[in-house]
């Protein structure tokens, strides 16, 4: 299950923030990329949490220390805002994937093979726990993410705000000349 930051923004500030990103951004695909661009600089704080729990707690760290990133998510919120999420990605590179002069099934058994060489597809396992050989034993799980979000969760909730009204009075002084919000 994914561990949630809720934010509370004062009622003024989010209504200068939404008349600003109206004034500057008029569609909405524009507006979201902004608010996704704001929204990846203000998760920087949870990253290097999550990485650093990594590197003092799990065994062996290097892919997965590697992985971890911030990557948006595919969808769009049901609001219609995006939205982003730091964590290992586990994601088989375009030269194995797209490789026209392989068949199907040596593309998949090329990508298992990377997932199992590169990046952080054992996350889950180190993050929730396993039975090892599917015996009876049981290996308890670190729980790395809930800590990450109790070290970096009040810093990123603190940085939303102030990086969207950054961009906002970026994009104001490139096209008007003036910042609309003061901080």
């Amino acid at each position: 299950m994914a561990d949630f930051i809720q934010i509370d923004i004062d009622k003024k500030a989010m209504v200068t923030i939404q008349k600003g990103l109206e004034k500057l951004f008029p569609r909405d695909r524009q507006t979201n990329n902004a608010l996704k661009a704001a929204l990846r600089k203000s998760a920087l704080p949870l990253k290097r949490h999550l990485k650093a729990l990594i590197k003092s707690k799990a065994y062996d760290t290097g892919r997965l220390y590697k992985s971890i990133k911030i990557f948006d998510s595919k969808r769009n919120t049901r609001a219609g805002r995006p939205s982003v999420f730091v964590g290992p990605l586990v994601k088989v590179p375009n030269k194995i994937t797209k490789n026209k002069n392989m068949t199907l099934e040596e593309k998949r058994q090329a990508s298992d093979a990377w997932k199992k060489e590169a990046s952080g597809y054992y996350f889950y396992m180190l993050e929730y726990g396993f039975h090892p050989k599917c015996g009876k034993t049981y290996v308890a799980g670190l729980g790395l993410r809930p800590e990450a979000v109790a070290l970096g969760g009040a810093q990123t909730a603190g940085l939303v705000e102030t990086e969207v009204i950054k961009i906002i009075n970026k994009k104001a002084m490139k096209n008007l000349g003036t910042k609309i919000i003061n901080l």
